[in-house]
């Protein structure tokens, strides 16, 4: 009686080094230990040396639903690489129709995708410490409190919040 090994489709987003690498092990490590693991790739780079590991790949459109319009595969795993899709939810879409993820769910991605809302999760931590210093510059500055920040520009970095 032969023994039939289970497929298990892992979904990869994301396609750069860090994603590469990724698929690259799960691609060597499967065939090591003799499972069935086929990786299918949402792509949001080119990068055709993901190809080599991957049994399908995609490009990543606008939005979650065309992104995954093509697969037809049960996705039994899920890793998302990159800020933009876990800053749009899609771990949270994935754990929504139980299917596991590794990466942060959308709320949690802020961390990495919101300065503000770093600066304030550090602040509720208790860690505020590790924050950099802000300064807003508003209506009720003097040229004297503007002065004096200009004069130190090199020890300022202006950042926008988002990605």
């Amino acid at each position: 009686m032969e023994n039939k090994v289970s497929e298990t489709i892992v979904l990869l987003i994301g396609s750069g080094a860090r994603e590469y690498m990724i698929a690259k092990k799960i691609y060597f490590d499967s065939n090591e230990l003799n499972r069935n693991v086929k990786i299918i790739c949402i792509k949001t780079i080119e990068n055709s040396e993901i190809d080599i590991y991957c049994h399908k790949c995609y490009s990543m459109e606008k939005n979650i639903e065309k992104t995954l319009f093509h697969i037809t595969e049960n996705i039994d795993f899920c890793f998302i690489g990159p800020e933009a899709p876990l800053e749009e939810g899609y771990v949270d879409y994935f754990e929504s129709i139980d299917v596991p993820c590794i990466g942060p769910s959308q709320f949690y991605a802020q961390i990495e995708t919101s300065k503000s809302f770093s600066r304030n999760f550090l602040k509720n931590i208790n860690m505020e410490f590790m924050n950099p210093r802000n300064i807003l510059l508003n209506e009720t500055m003097t040229n004297d409190d503007i002065t004096k920040i200009m004069n130190n520009f090199h020890k300022i970095v202006i950042k926008k919040d988002g990605l």
